[in-house]
């Protein structure tokens, strides 16, 4: 599991910055940011008040995600001037929504976030990038009393989730922005990969359950000491990609003491979940990365501290008699090691979740007394839960007022195809989704798409998708599916307003050859 790990850090870097170079070459003009690009200066003064737009839009997108106390002004205001540094930061109870699982973030800190942009010489410096102290403790949803603002949270961060998930993946958006020029686009992504330098210090998380197995709680987690993914030259060692030249690029990762642990027995006064009125429970998290005990109390790893390094050589040149990517991936000795109630724990915890999903759905009427106390609260709440989610959805009032937040979403999601940077529209489409599920928000979507396409013909392109059906093999039929996709308003390609000369000096920067666009790749066969 952990190797493949620096892997997918990597990929998610390059993804990234394949969306900031994309974003640059074809959507210039776009606002991205507060404060808009300067239209007095020369057209390299533009493109990068442009790219500092669009790096202030990706780190807000991304960051605020997962942070609930993000001043968006000030990391504006640290972007421009090349040097982020952010602080103490707290995660959001729904920053685990990815794992579409039952739980939430009971506390989390992020100590440092560090990241040092060279705008003057961005295609020739490093870009740093730092995360130290990194703790969370997470745990079940329903190990706590009903809070409807946090249960509204938890769902909404769930159903963007889903929402991302079914809209077309960041990749594929990517390739198919690029299939004008993708050439540039990879050599700009190359570049900046080549430019990245990233570090990852203390990093642990910790699951603590007391719902699962009723008479005693349990506790797991994952442990990091440190990640290192760096620029080398030739022998390995590392350098400055300014001092580096050549079609290859060289890329150490190195990864050290990732761990694994699973108590299946954790008395109540060790639980961490109790402390977090100060901040004890983040010196506790922080010591047992080194000491591998939590009040004394040894953690039950089932896979021993390890180290692994990877070596990657990545070659930018057009010639196809070399690979693109060279890796050889080490690893030190591994102890991996499960004991039987370590595996009857895992099995409860997986019954648990699916119990804890229903349960999740009715959590706003049960009662908060015990069914022995009082049970006519408890058919109460049986009959409530029904009528509620069964019966009243139903009735032609609700049925009434959903039609109208139907047509109210799509009314505002064609004014956001229109502005995507409508901060209003923007607000009304989230108020809107909390009361529509997934499937009423897609359709509404692709309605909206339509409309959009028939008042805005040169702002929306169709695409004919061709698939085969049941019975294609027999009549040599295929089925068409036609896609709607929506152009952000745009006034013009910023590669247009650049001079010969400024254009081949960046093109030369990057190592982008104009004649290679013609380049004849080898046959794909079938």
């Amino acid at each position: 599991m952990f190797a493949s790990g620096p892997i997918v850090i990597d990929f998610i870097i390059l993804v990234r910055c394949q969306e900031v170079a994309v974003t640059c070459v074809r959507s210039a003009s776009r606002k991205c940011s507060p404060s808009p690009p300067s239209t007095t200066g020369t057209p390299v003064e533009e493109a990068r008040n442009m790219f500092e737009g669009v790096v202030a839009d990706l780190l807000n997108k991304y960051i605020g995600k997962y942070v609930s106390n993000l001043d968006s002004k000030n990391l504006n205001i640290s972007i421009f001037k090349g040097d982020v540094e952010l602080k103490d930061l707290q995660l959001r109870p729904e920053a685990l929504a990815e794992l579409n699982l039952p739980v939430e973030v009971k506390a989390g800190h992020v100590g440092q976030l560090k990241i040092d942009i060279p705008w003057t010489s961005l295609f020739s410096a490093d870009i740093h990038v730092s995360v130290e102290n990194v703790y969370i403790l997470t745990g079940p949803v329903t190990d706590r009393k009903y809070d409807p603002v946090r249960e509204r949270q938890l769902q909404a961060a769930a159903k963007r989730q889903l929402l991302e998930s079914l809209e077309q993946s960041a990749l594929e958006g990517v390739v198919n922005k690029a299939s004008e020029d993708p050439t540039l686009v990879e050599k700009l992504s190359a570049n900046l990969l080549h430019r990245i330098q990233l570090s990852v210090r203390h990093i642990h998380v910790r699951y603590e359950d007391t719902i699962t197995n009723g008479d005693h709680a349990f506790a797991c987690g994952l442990m990091l000491k440190q990640l290192v993914v760096c620029t080398t030259d030739a022998h390995w060692k590392p350098r400055g990609s300014a001092e580096i030249s050549g079609s290859m690029m060289h890329k150490i990762i190195k990864m050290d003491e990732l761990s694994l642990y699973w108590n299946p027995y954790v008395p109540e006064q060790h639980l961490l979940k109790t402390r977090l009125n100060t901040d004890g429970w983040k010196n506790i998290l922080r010591i047992s990365i080194d000491s591998h005990t939590i009040f004394e109390e040894e953690l039950d790893f089932i896979m021993e501290p390890a180290a692994a390094q990877a070596r990657l050589i990545l070659n930018s040149d057009n010639s196809m008699t070399l690979p693109k990517l060279f890796m050889d991936f080490t690893v030190e000795e591994v102890e991996v090691l499960i004991s039987r109630q370590q595996f009857l724990n895992l099995i409860n915890l997986g019954e648990s979740f699916k119990m804890m999903r229903i349960q999740q759905r009715y959590r706003k009427y049960r009662p908060d007394v015990s069914l022995k106390v009082n049970p006519n609260a408890w058919w109460h709440y049986a009959y409530t839960s029904i009528v509620e989610e069964q019966i009243r959805p139903y009735s032609w009032s609700r049925i009434k007022a959903h039609r109208a937040k139907y047509k109210q979403y799509v009314h505002v999601y064609k004014q956001y195809l229109e502005n995507p940077d409508n901060e209003m529209a923007q607000t009304t489409l989230k108020t809107l989704e909390e009361g529509l599920d997934v499937t009423n928000i897609l359709i509404a979507r692709e309605q909206a798409k339509l409309q959009f396409a028939r008042e805005a013909p040169d702002r929306a392109r169709k695409q004919v998708k061709k698939n085969n059906g049941w019975f294609s093999w027999i009549w040599g039929e295929e089925e068409e599916e036609v896609i709607v996709e929506v152009d952000p308003k745009q006034s013009g390609a910023w590669l247009s307003t650049l001079t010969n000369e400024e254009r081949q000096k960046l093109f030369s920067v990057i190592g982008y050859d104009e004649n290679s666009k013609n380049q004849q790749y080898p046959r794909k066969v079938k």
